[in-house]
C-alpha cells in the first residue's frame, strides 16, 4: 500500500511503502517500511569512523528501508535498516561514524547503529536496532 504521510512531528513529507512476506525457513514475518523524503536529508558526519573515511563530511540521504524481522527458532526480533546516501564508492568507510548514527537515529526516532563492516557498501549504510 502506498501512502503519503508526515513522519513524526517533522515537516518532511514522506512516502511510505509497506510490504509483508513470510519465509518458511528462517523468518516468521518480515515487514518493510520504505521512508522516501521528497528532498534528500543532509546528515553531518563526525569523521570519527574507525576506517579513516576521507570523503565529504555531509551525506545526503535519499531513502531508508526498514525491515522488521522475527526469527522462528527463538522468536527474537530486530530491525534491519538500509540507508541510501550520495557517498558513492569508498563511503562504506563511514562505518562507526557517531555523527551518522546520531543523525539517522534522530531522523527515525530509533536508536540505530551500524551492523557488521562487511555488510557496508558505497552509497548504502547497513544499520540495525532492536
Amino acid at each position: 500500500m502506498d501512502k503519503v504521510a508526515y513522519y513524526k512531528n517533522s515537516t518532511l513529507k514522506c512516502q511510505f511503502l509497506y510490504n509483508t512476506h513470510e519465509d518458511e525457513e528462517l523468518v516468521i514475518k518480515e515487514s518493510t517500511l520504505i521512508f522516501k523524503p521528497p528532498n534528500h536529508v543532509p546528515i553531518k558526519l563526525s569523521m570519527d569512523g574507525m576506517w579513516d573515511y576521507s570523503g565529504k563530511d555531509t551525506l545526503n540521504v535519499s531513502r531508508i528501508d526498514i525491515e522488521h524481522r522475527m526469527f522462528k527458532d527463538d522468536g527474537n526480533a530486530y530491525y534491519h535498516i538500509d540507508v541510501y546516501h550520495d557517498g558513492g564508492p569508498g563511503s562504506e568507510n563511514i562505518y562507526t561514524d557517531k555523527g551518522f548514527e546520531k543523525g539517522i537515529s534522530d531522523l527515525l526516532n530509533l536508536p540505530v547503529m551500524f551492523s557488521e563492516y562487511l555488510q557496508q557498501c558505497g552509497g548504502v549504510a547497513n544499520m540495525e536496532t532492536v
